[in-house]
């Protein structure tokens, strides 16, 4: 998703949006060995604050990069992998403009589900 061209970065967006997904249902594993599950791996990957950067950097966002970054959100907050400050980076980056703040609520709306309580805490002090 290192990509200058916007096309490409959605094409990567939603690669990565497509693994999460496939993570979340369990279904990501080897094709090797089908007990083998990558997930907590792709996890700590996915945690690297580069990655975090790729849908949600300030000079970078855009609202269709928003769009395909549920699955992301999902799993992310499903294995509780966000920090305070990777949530605040997030927020702060997709209030910049109001068409990325609005799909921005879309997509943590959906991935609520997979939220803690201290993470919805979090949101809803910042409305």
């Amino acid at each position: 998703m290192r990509q200058n061209f916007l096309e490409k970065r959605i094409d990567g967006a939603k690669y990565i949006d497509h693994i999460c997904k496939l993570a979340l249902q369990g279904t990501f594993r080897s094709t090797q060995n089908k007990t083998q599950d990558f997930t907590g791996p792709l996890v700590d990957k996915l945690r690297d604050k580069e990655v975090i950067l790729e849908f949600f950097s300030k000079s970078r966002i855009h609202s269709q990069l928003v769009q395909r970054s549920g699955g992301f959100l999902k799993l992310m907050f499903a294995q509780s992998a966000f920090s305070v400050e990777d949530m605040n980076l997030i927020w702060d980056n997709c209030a910049t403009d109001e068409a990325i703040h609005f799909e921005f609520y879309k997509v943590l709306t959906d991935a609520a589900s997979k939220m803690t309580e201290d993470n919805v805490m979090f949101f809803v002090s910042k409305i």
